[in-house]
């Protein structure tokens, strides 16, 4: 809004106040002086030079605004229109000085903005290279772990397949082939069954669980159990038929019971690495997973669990099927093994899947309610076996660890050559057990035998155990040797 005459006339006002306020100081000093008091001439001089500096702007600015007022006088339009472009003038300068002030408060925050980026770019390059090297050095310590524990795994699992404990009961291979038991079974009316493995013959791998299945020379399989008995016919010939239509097998795995008896599972690993099985999870209910099994190929390991199957892939993974909750819709998901690489070793219990790598590490997961899936601190192990609600390792220096329900049972097992069950078996031959002595009192006195070397007597593959052709090549597509 343009200036008035009263605007004028009040600055001048307000300027010549201002003056007097200035000169104030010198002119009392200069009355009391006439007045007779006397005073400091330099004093005097002093007050006047101060107030003659102080007061050269607003003598200026008063002479400004008394030409203003003359002009306002002559033609106040004239003045006014002036005065319009004056303001206009000032505000666009203003509005220059802010867009410049702004602008350099942008740039000043941009540098610093671009400061702290680099800053942490840098800072996560480092964390980068840093993680890097631990990963290669990690990597580096772990490759050397695992070569230098692969042929004591190795040696361990020669004995592996050769010694087997179930629920309540356990076997072994003699050097001829024979499977020697001991134990009992339980039953609907708690019958006690003896293990009924005397005929068997020609046999290179056993497997124990809530019942007894047998690897024979030809690829064949052979099983026992309270299912197969005469109370239980109608159960016996359902097992019966399946298995015995099994071929070229090389491996097989027997599962703990579910929750009712005669609930539990058999698989069969074949040469060409599929895998087949047979069990109320699988063919014996409505809905089942063998065609989900059908499709797995390049297999090299499995292992039975009550409500689910797993299978080690030749690259190091793990695929599995069933029951993902067994039952618990609430609890942890035992199928979940996507994540896992470079495993050596796998084991199912009844509600958990155990993992072992080459580095010696063990992985877990499932139910964890009595702790059985707690084995992230386990090192140097070299084979593995879950149960219903444990889970044990056999570390390379011959000693066992345990995780879950009775935890302790094995503190001072040393020696041992493979482990299953609850139980283990030494190096002299005898075996070490939570069960009572009399299960097992017969099976201490067997000589030791490796699974290469039954091989080599029934003339299959060292490696695999798949059937050798006449120049002596594994037939197997997964083996090749």
């Amino acid at each position: 809004m343009p200036r008035t005459k009263a605007d004028i006339e009040r600055d001048i006002e307000s300027c010549s106040k201002r003056l007097q306020e200035i000169w104030k100081p010198f002119n009392e000093y200069e009355s009391n002086r006439l007045r007779g008091y006397g005073g400091d001439r330099e004093y005097q001089m002093s007050l006047e030079n101060q107030a003659r500096n102080n007061s050269v702007g607003l003598r200026n600015q008063i002479d400004r605004l008394r030409d203003e007022l003359d002009e306002y006088s002559r033609d106040p339009v004239a003045y006014q229109k002036k005065q319009v472009c004056i303001d206009e003038n000032n505000r666009r300068e203003q509005e220059r000085i802010a867009k410049e002030n702004r602008r350099e408060q942008e740039r000043i925050a941009y540098e610093k903005k671009r400061e702290q980026v680099r800053i942490s770019v840098e800072k996560l390059h480092e964390q980068n290279r840093i993680a890097k090297m631990t990963e290669i050095a990690s990597s580096k310590s772990n490759f050397e772990i695992a070569q230098k524990l692969k042929p004591i795994r190795e040696h361990f699992s020669q004995y592996q397949d050769c010694f087997s404990a179930g629920n309540g009961h356990m076997s072994r291979l003699t050097s001829d082939g024979n499977v020697v038991s001991g134990g009992i079974w339980a039953n609907f009316s708690n019958r006690k069954v003896l293990c009924n493995t005397q005929n068997w013959h020609k046999v290179v791998a056993i497997s124990s669980g809530e019942g007894t299945i047998g690897l024979k020379a030809d690829g064949s399989v052979i099983a026992d159990g309270c299912q197969f008995q005469k109370e239980n016919l109608h159960i016996a010939r359902e097992y019966r038929r399946a298995i015995n239509s099994w071929y070229n097998i090389i491996a097989v795995s027997a599962s703990c019971s579910a929750d009712y008896p005669f609930d539990y599972n058999f698989v069969g690993l074949k040469s060409d690495g599929t895998v087949i099985a047979y069990g109320h999870k699988f063919n014996r209910k409505p809905v089942g997973y063998s065609a989900v099994i059908a499709r797995w190929c390049n297999i090299v390991a499995i292992s039975a669990g009550a409500f689910h199957v797993i299978g080690l892939k030749k690259d190091g993974t793990v695929v599995a099927v069933g029951d993902r909750w067994g039952n618990q819709r609430n609890g942890n998901d035992f199928c979940d093994t996507r994540d896992w690489r470079e495993m050596v070793a796998v084991s199912a219990g009844k509600r958990h899947t155990v993992g072992l790598k080459a580095d010696g590490r063990v992985v877990a997961v499932g139910d964890n309610e009595d702790g059985q899936c707690e084995t992230q601190y386990w090192e140097n192990v070299v084979a593995i076996s879950a149960e219903p609600s444990q889970t044990i390792g056999l570390k390379a220096n011959g000693t066992v660890v345990a995780t879950g329900k009775n935890k302790g049972f094995c503190t001072n097992w040393k020696d041992i050559l493979a482990i299953s069950g609850k139980s283990g078996l030494k190096t002299d031959g005898t075996i070490v057990s939570s069960y009572t002595a009399d299960y097992y009192k017969d099976l201490s006195n067997i000589p030791l035998v490796t699974k290469i070397q039954l091989r080599e007597k029934f003339k299959l593959c060292s490696y695999c155990g798949s059937k050798l052709s006449f120049s002596k090549k594994c037939k197997s597509p997964i083996c090749g040797k």
